[in-house]
Parts: C-alpha cells; sequence; structure tokens
C-alpha cells in the first residue's frame, strides 16, 4: 500500500541513522550527538501532517540550542518514507545535560510525544532517561511504559494512529499566525539561573502524572501546554 513502510525499509532506515552518527562523529569529534525523529506507530511513518510535526520539532530542538548557547558544529538530515531525521554535533556542556533539555522538550512540546530525541556521548553512546533518573516515556493512551504496552501490544495500531492524528489535529488547530508561538516553547535555563537538576523535579511532574483516559487525553494536554505557553511567553515579555 502507498506510503507504507516495510520491515526491510525500517531495517535499512535504522542502518543510515547509524551511518550518518559516525559521520558526525567522526567529523566532528569530541562532539554530542542528537538526533530528532518521530515516534510513530504503524507501517505508515510520513505524510504531510507528521512531516509538519517533525518541521516543528527541528524548529524548538533548535531555539533551545540557541537559547541555551549551544553551538552547532555540524548536521545532516536524512528524509525517507521510512522516516525523517534531523542530526547536529553539539559543542556544549556534556551529553547529560543536552539530554536533560531534550527530555523536557519530549514532555512539554504539544508534539512532544511524537518526539524522538536520541543523545551520545563523544564516544557514540547513547544516554537514556534512566541513566539520569528522568521519567520513562509513557504510552499514548494510557499511563503505563510505553515499552511495556509497545511489547505487550496492549493498544491496536488503529488506536494508536488515532491518538497521532488527534494530536497533530490539536496542535495545528492551536496555532497562531505567529509562529515563534511554537518555537519558543523551551525557556533559558541559563537566563532563569535554573539549575539543570530542576528539569527532574517540579518542571516534569506534569507531564510524568498524567494518568487520564485517552477519551479527553489529548485536549487536555493541549489545554495544559496552553497554560505554560501563556507563563511562558509573560516570562519573555519580562527578560
Amino acid at each position: 500500500m502507498e506510503g507504507y513502510v516495510t520491515v526491510e525499509q525500517m531495517l535499512e532506515f535504522r542502518e543510515m541513522k547509524a551511518a550518518i552518527q559516525e559521520e558526525l562523529l567522526r567529523c566532528c569529534p569530541g562532539s554530542v550527538i542528537t538526533a530528532l525523529g518521530m515516534n510513530i506507530p504503524g507501517p505508515r511513518k510520513t505524510s504531510e501532517e507528521i512531516q509538519a510535526a517533525f518541521e516543528a520539532g527541528v524548529e524548538a530542538l533548535k531555539e533551545t540550542f540557541r537559547r541555551e548557547g549551544i553551538h552547532i558544529a555540524g548536521q545532516r538530515s536524512l528524509a525517507v518514507q521510512a522516516g525523517s531525521v534531523m542530526f547536529y554535533a553539539l559543542s556544549c556542556p556534556g551529553a547529560a545535560y543536552v539530554k536533560k533539555l531534550t527530555v523536557y522538550l519530549e514532555e512539554t512540546h504539544p508534539l512532544g510525544r511524537l518526539f524522538d530525541i536520541d543523545v551520545l556521548w563523544p564516544d557514540g553512546k547513547g544516554i537514556s532517561r534512566e541513566a539520569l533518573g528522568l521519567p520513562k516515556r509513557r504510552c499514548f493512551l494510557c499511563d503505563q511504559e510505553a515499552k511495556i504496552c509497545g511489547r505487550s501490544r496492549a493498544h491496536s495500531v488503529e488506536e494508536l494512529q488515532q491518538a497521532v492524528q488527534e494530536m497533530i489535529t490539536c496542535w495545528m488547530e492551536s496555532r497562531t499566525d505567529s509562529s515563534m508561538q511554537i518555537v519558543k516553547l523551551v525557556p533559558s535555563m541559563r537566563s532563569k539561573g535554573m539549575q539543570t537538576r530542576s528539569i527532574t523535579s517540579g518542571m516534569m511532574q506534569p507531564a510524568a502524572q498524567q494518568g487520564d483516559n485517552h477519551g479527553g487525553d489529548v485536549q487536555r494536554n493541549m489545554q495544559r501546554s496552553k497554560v505554560w505557553q501563556d507563563s511562558m511567553r509573560h516570562n519573555y515579555a519580562a527578560q
């Protein structure tokens, strides 16, 4: 079926991602490698809506780097039927610092549950949420750990795809003419005098504690995000 990917294509996609990461590690030694992709369940990985969500993630991540003063030493992009990924080689304080920033983005952006952001140490080893004591990713439809639901196939592909579509639709309907409302989502830790440790405490609690049923989950998440964005705009105005 048109637009659907095979297992072989997904395996090739993973190999292509690994090759690009290795290239950046060679070209930019000592850099932290960050890769933004999309967490899309089911065999169809690309569409106009998914691409728009991906581009929003790219802009939000770049804005995060800019506000934190993180230099991008190199970047690569990959766009095939199996998905899109943006890679960055970063000159920054360390992989743990970047991982906390990306987890915060995943937990607070209206589309954050769809973002899949990997962070690698300069030696090529990935860094996990668990290694930093950060909350594990939750399922689209329930409060269970996403990996547990995935392994047990607790939800059908159709249910997961519907959740993704609703999330993107709510986001698209909530956008205003000001694109900066979308890209300026992560506040600067340095400018606010915040410690990176704070990401693991109060800031992460709203997303980590979500236990609502899916019936109103997407809309409630959007409402929470709207409140959060309003507070961020107030902070920017005060700077």
